[in-house]
Order: structure tokens, then sequence, then C-alpha cells
């Protein structure tokens, strides 16, 4: 529910934005501001996505070691068809309670 609030009213004041740097700069300089804006708002989504995903990993890295120091490939096991079915389905829900976990955590990071 968070980002979905945050994500209308970023989205109603990136409108905001781009028509107060139009008003700023000249009319042969518009399309230069403008696409400025744009791709400096494409560079932070990349890069805020990166370090999530970053910190998501550490997060279910460090729940899935549990003490042992095994690193185990999670994602890919539980995305994988077979190998998830072949999984006990107590092992089944702490891997995806660790996931479940990791996404909440991650957002509070």
């Amino acid at each position: 529910m968070g980002s979905l609030l945050i994500g209308i009213g970023m989205g109603l004041a990136r409108t905001v934005f781009i028509v107060g740097i139009q008003n700023s700069v000249d009319w042969k300089m518009r399309g230069v501001a403008t696409a400025s804006n744009m791709f400096m708002n494409i560079l932070g989504n990349t890069m805020g996505a990166a370090l999530l995903g970053g910190v998501l990993n550490i997060k279910l890295v460090n729940y899935l070691k549990g003490g042992t120091g095994e690193h185990l490939d999670v994602i890919n096991l539980l995305l994988d068809p077979t190998k998830r079915s072949a999984f006990p389905q107590g092992e089944l829900k702490l891997l995806t309670d660790g996931l479940a976990l990791s996404l909440l955590s991650s957002v509070f990071f």
C-alpha cells in the first residue's frame, strides 16, 4: 500500500518537474532538458533496483545460512518446477518463508 501511494505521488510530481524544467530553459533547449531529466530518472530507477536486489540477496543468504555456512542457490531451485516439487514440504516452506521475509525486510532496509 505504501508503494502505491509513493508511486502515485511521484508520478504526479514527475509532470510538475518536467514542466518546471521546460520553463526554466530556452525554447531551443527544452528537448535536451526533458531528455536529461528522463535519463536521470531511468538511471536512478536502475541504481535503486540494483541496490535493493543486492540487499534482498544478502538478507536471503543470511537467513538461509543458519549457521551451516552453506550457500544455497535458492531462487533457481524455487523457480524450477521439477526441482521445486522434489523438496519436502517442510524445506519448501522454509525457503518460501525466507524469500518472503527477505523481500519484506529489504523494503525496510
